[in-house]
């Protein structure tokens, strides 16, 4: 669930981007136009969210069944839950998927078979998802969710999720690709780079300092590296005996000490006196997880099909934010 803990996949890259292929050959004609000039969605496209926990909630359908998904842009693919799988009758298999470490456990887990998945205007077919045990999605109100839906499920599609209004859209096309969202106010194109798993992360400041980034929807809370907030130094105040649990997507709990930083930047947006919990092994190549508390109140454009992330500052600014 959280980017700390990622199910690596093992089909060879070609059936990845056969994959890819279909999806976008098989996106749905549009009708409503929501971003750049000619880029359009249809009603299919348009998705309501709900937040669980700080956790985005989306409908959609495997094998043809409705189930609802954290729709995680900090996880690489689509994951299932034991209790997910379970529900929708799919076999498990016992041999599968190594599991990267993270805050939720690592090994080799079971794995199924997904002979369609359905979200907004997207149809993939032919997927495998690891199946790994997650108390914080099964915990979540109404039922739970049964898995999260990363980002390689969603790789050629351009994907808005706009948090304050609660609803998620996918668009399509060269049109969309192309185009900068049309959003009302102030937006602002982040600097990218990919990791190794193609999930797509951004470059932020954290008091000064560059650092690599994750924007993640699927974490709680926003997290920083042991390594990064020793090299920001003593400016990055402890808070005294404030300490959480992070959990990822799989059972095992860890703590981390929660430190308070003088600015992160986000673009030309600056927040200050954030606080962020500093996990001594985050086993990402990002130093930092932007997480739901720092994006529930903004609105993101990702595409990774193109390799872009536009964001749009809180309606009101956050207490902090300068």
């Amino acid at each position: 669930m959280s980017s700390a803990a990622r199910a690596a996949r093992r089909p060879a890259a070609a059936a990845r981007e056969a994959r890819r292929a279909v999806l976008a050959v098989l996106l749905l004609a549009p009708a409503a136009c929501a971003a750049g000039p000619g880029c359009v969605a249809g009603r299919e496209d348009r998705v309501p969210l709900t937040l669980a926990a700080g956790l985005p909630l989306v409908p959609a359908r495997i094998n043809g069944r409705p189930v609802q998904l954290v729709l995680d842009t900090g996880a690489s693919g689509l994951a299932l839950t034991p209790t997910g799988a379970a529900r929708l009758r799919l076999p498990v298999r016992p041999d599968g998927f190594q599991v990267a470490p993270g805050a939720g456990g690592a090994g080799v887990v079971p794995g199924v078979s997904v002979a369609l998945l359905e979200f907004g205007g997207l149809r993939l077919d032919n997927l495998s998802a690891p199946v790994v045990p997650s108390p914080v999605l099964d915990g979540l109100d109404g039922g739970g969710a049964s898995g999260v839906l990363g980002g390689d499920a969603l790789a050629g599609a351009e994907i808005e999720l706009d948090l304050p209004a609660r609803r998620a859209t996918t668009f399509r096309g060269e049109a969309c690709r192309a185009a900068a969202p049309a959003w009302d106010g102030a937006s602002e194109g982040l600097p990218t780079w990919r990791a190794a798993d193609q999930r797509l992360g951004v470059r932020l400041r954290v008091n000064g300092v560059e650092l690599p980034a994750i924007l993640d929807t699927g974490a709680s809370r926003s997290l920083i590296s042991g390594r990064a907030a020793s090299r920001l130094g003593p400016e990055a105040a402890a808070l005294p005996g404030a300490t959480s649990e992070v959990r990822g997507f799989g059972p095992q709990v860890r703590r981390a000490e929660l430190r308070r930083f003088r600015e992160v930047q986000l673009g030309r947006e600056v927040l200050r006196d954030v606080p962020l919990l500093v996990l001594d092994d985050l086993p990402e190549e990002a130093e930092l997880v932007l997480g739901a508390d720092l994006l529930a109140t903004r609105r993101l454009w990702v595409s990774y099909a193109t390799g872009r992330v536009f964001v749009q500052p809180a309606a009101a600014p956050l207490p902090g934010s300068g």
